[in-house]
Order: structure tokens, then sequence, then C-alpha cells
């Protein structure tokens, strides 16, 4: 009887068992989803009641529901000035509320001159780079970069 039960399980159970997808919706049973402007609500009937265990920056949570932790910075923009610049150039970051953590100086042909660290007001010194045309790539303390061109001119 006991072999009967195993075969039954082996062929029935991938029939009768759910499991979690990489898709926005959520696979049980009995629930729905209330799309809203911005957001959604998922209802789900028979999930489990879950804590969730959090300690330090590391949080876990068990169940087909799991929170978006961290909203991913839609793209990074930048203002900077004076372009063409003398002897200074100051960064600002305008999305995602970053601080700029490091800025590498690259010439036209990619090769790295410089990584300099922007203290207070993210300015930068342009002293010692020669006449010419830069790409400055800027890091942020979330792990977002991007990159824009600065024209050096003579002091």
């Amino acid at each position: 009887m006991k072999r009967y039960f195993l075969v039954f399980l082996v062929l029935a159970g991938p029939w009768a068992c759910y499991a979690q997808f990489e898709t926005p919706s959520v696979p049980n049973t009995v629930g729905f989803e209330v799309p809203l402007n911005n957001a959604s609500i998922t209802i789900s009937i028979g999930e489990p009641m879950i804590s969730t265990l959090v300690a330090g920056e590391t949080v876990i949570t068990q169940g087909y529901l799991q929170p978006i932790l961290k909203v991913p910075c839609g793209g990074t923009a930048f203002t900077y000035y004076p372009n063409p610049a003398k002897d200074h150039l100051t960064i600002e970051s305008v999305d995602c509320g970053g601080q700029v953590v490091s800025v590498q100086i690259m010439d036209m042909w990619g090769r790295l001159l410089d990584t300099v660290f922007p203290g207070e007001g993210n300015r930068i010194a342009l002293d010692e780079l020669s006449q010419g045309m830069y790409v400055f790539k800027v890091f942020l303390r979330g792990g977002a970069s991007g990159s824009f061109n600065v024209v050096k001119i003579a002091n």
C-alpha cells in the first residue's frame, strides 16, 4: 500500500503544487490583486501569517508575498558647473538623493587619469589638468553612477 501511495504522490504531486514564479502575480489558490495609481494591493487567502525578521540591515521575509525593500533609482542626473571650467568644477546629484562618493577623471581615450573624493560642496580642483575635454564618471552612495563631458580651458 505504501508503494501505491508513493507512486500516486510522485505522479500527482507536480499537478497539485504551486511554486513562486518571477512574475508580478502571486501564485496561490484564492486571492486577487487591486491595481492603484502607483501601487497595487494583493490579497492572498491561505497565506500563513509569518513575521518579518530584522537584524541590523538584514531583513528576512517568508512566504509568497515579498515586500520591496528598496525601490531602485530611475536614473542618474547631475548638475555640474561651470562648463567650460578653469580651476574647479562643482557636481550635484539631482536624482535619487545620492551623495557623490567618488569621481573618476578620464581622457577622451578612456584612460583613467585620477580618482578624486570630493569633500564639502562636491567641488573638484582642476588645476593639474591641461586644457582639453575630459570624461567625468561620478559614483553615488547608493551604487548608481553616471558620466558627462567637461571642457577644461587654460587658466
